[in-house]
């Protein structure tokens, strides 16, 4: 209403770390945030080394190479969240924790997807990128196609793409009344090395033979705007989108000491477990 202050919500720049640390982190975001009633939290972070991501349900896909993750240096980790595989490598990655009774995502999954998008599409302008909002797939999960097990290879309702072209793949968990919302958004390709974890069949959606880039269905902020972007960059015009859309002020904050503590258990006792990551 007009007069009332605008929320406060916290903002959270953690950086690089590698993915065992980055899962742990935004489970400890959300089991904090349940416990202590927590402002709603938004967090940006990156990935070093690279590691591939496997959605909380996801069968170990034949398509997925992993002799060559091992070869190539590349972590694997199973997220807290569903959806299919990502491997993150060159990227800005975004984490939301919000109360499931929160007025903009109270109305369900699909609802916090499609207003998170929003701020997305807001906050790619800034950086000179016409993004658009795919449609409702009525009588689609939000899971992805699955015949593929690459998140980016298939888009789902209300994500964000541009020309078609899908540029940000989410996956959500909700537990104890709250939602946790992930997103990849990356900053450029390697195209060769997602090759040779997935295997070009799980990345291309057919097309005239000797062109195969041009049959990804995904895309890139470097090719969707044609320059490169650095990393501080898109967290500063995402952040302005986010806070434009949601209509909040965020605060630069830092992890708590719980929040620090819990993150280094579950990354010691649960993400690093090998019974966790391969027990599906």
């Amino acid at each position: 209403m007009p007069g009332q202050p605008r929320a406060q919500w916290r903002l959270l720049d953690t950086g690089p770390a590698d993915g065992f640390t980055n899962m742990a982190v935004d489970e400890a975001l959300l089991e904090v945030f349940a416990a202590e009633s927590s402002p709603t939290t938004v967090r940006f972070y990156s990935w070093s080394p690279p590691a591939l991501s496997l959605g909380y349900a996801q069968a170990i896909e034949r398509e997925i190479d992993l002799r060559q993750c091992r070869s190539l240096g590349i972590d694997v980790v199973r997220r807290p969240t569903g959806g299919r595989a990502v491997l993150h490598d060159h990227e800005v990655t975004y984490s939301v924790v919000i109360s499931g009774d929160d007025p903009r995502a109270s109305s369900g999954v699909l609802a916090a997807y499609l207003t998170i998008s929003q701020a997305m599409i807001r906050g790619l302008a800034y950086l000179g990128i016409t993004a658009e909002l795919l449609p409702l797939r009525r009588g689609v999960s939000l899971s992805f196609d699955a015949t593929s097990p690459v998140c980016f290879a298939m888009p789902s309702s209300y994500e964000v793409a541009v020309a078609g072209r899908k540029i940000i793949g989410s996956a959500q968990r909700r537990a104890h009344g709250m939602i946790m919302q992930h997103g990849s958004i990356p900053l450029s390709w390697n195209i060769e090395r997602m090759r040779a974890v997935f295997g070009r069949s799980a990345l291309e959606s057919g097309g005239p033979q000797g062109e195969p880039d041009c049959r990804l269905p995904m895309t890139s902020l470097q090719e969707a705007g044609g320059r490169t972007y650095d990393y501080a960059e898109v967290v500063a015009a995402l952040t302005r989108g986010i806070a434009e859309t949601w209509e909040v002020d965020l605060i630069q904050c830092r992890l708590t000491s719980e929040e620090r503590r819990l993150s280094e258990h579950l990354r010691a006792t649960k993400y690093r477990s090998e019974a966790w990551t391969w027990h599906w």
